[in-house]
């Protein structure tokens, strides 16, 4: 469809950029399919696009055609609404990506009030009952969001795009870091391998944290932080096994092989693996 929009900064910059892996992802999808799957969502009457913005543009750059689907706006606070309740419904990412749109959604609709604490509260409370979640969450949501803006913008981005793992937890924890230490993990987690196949030195930002303590203090790490650590490690593990059969029937079908006869092979073997593991565990 030869029609030219508007991509607007202001609505632009309300979404999480795409990663240079997923953008060339969607190029590459668009190029093969020789046009743009799902319709470009636009503002009527504006031609500014609200949604689809990264589509529309490789659709300009690989002249592919696309489609449109013009949606009555009566202002721009109505697009910002829209923008921020479609991109949170169609989200399933991690908890990460979840508690960050949770806080976005309160920062949005704060804007349009005086930005005192009982206003901000009455937003936090019916953000949570829309989302469905309590409103110590959402308070905690933004938490997460503060401490992730603080770090420098290559440090947050590698957490948001999953290039370590993180929970909500494990970023707050950084937040009551002294500054030399706060400003270490910001450097490693700035400097992240983020090629596939490259081996991690930290797998997850609380062994960041971790390290960085353990380095500045020189101290060891205690009994019970490494069993906690171990547990979690264990757990990782087990939800590994766990979602093994979906993952080996997925490569099955993929390569279309009609059955896979190593998958229960392979899950007995990795549960025999983290029954002797916890066993040795729990020796002194």
């Amino acid at each position: 469809m030869d029609r030219l929009l508007v991509v607007d900064d202001e609505f632009r910059n309300l979404l999480e950029a795409h990663s240079a892996e997923e953008l060339d992802q969607l190029r590459k999808n668009i190029v093969r399919d020789g046009r743009v799957i799902d319709p470009i969502v636009v503002w009527e009457g504006e031609d500014i696009v609200v949604d689809g913005m990264t589509r529309y543009e490789i659709a300009l750059a690989e002249n592919v055609p696309f489609t449109t689907i013009d949606i009555p706006f009566e202002n721009r606070q109505q697009v910002k609404d829209w923008i921020f309740a479609h991109q949170f419904g169609r989200r399933n990412g991690d908890g990460i990506s979840r508690a960050r749109w949770r806080a976005m959604l309160v920062e949005a609709k704060a804007t349009k009030i005086s930005n005192v604490r009982g206003s901000k509260t009455a937003i936090v409370e019916s953000v949570a009952k829309a989302t469905g979640v309590s409103a110590r969450q959402i308070w905690s949501d933004l938490a997460v969001t503060e401490v992730l803006d603080s770090l420098t913008p290559q440090a947050k981005r590698n957490i948001v795009h999953g290039h370590i793992a993180a929970t909500p937890e494990s970023i707050l924890s950084i937040k009551d870091l002294p500054e030399s230490q706060k400003s270490q993990v910001c450097d490693v987690l700035e400097n992240l391998p983020t090629n596939v196949g490259e081996d991690l030195v930290f797998r997850s930002v609380e062994e960041v944290v971790q390290a960085v303590a353990e380095h500045q203090s020189g101290q060891p790490e205690k009994p019970e932080q490494k069993n906690k650590r171990l547990e979690q490690e264990i757990a990782k593990i087990e939800r590994f096994i766990a979602e093994l059969p979906a993952r080996i029937d997925s490569v099955a079908e993929g390569k279309k092989l009609k059955r896979s006869p190593w998958k229960e092979r392979v899950q007995v073997a990795f549960a025999s693996f983290v029954t002797i593991w916890r066993e040795q565990c729990k020796k002194p």
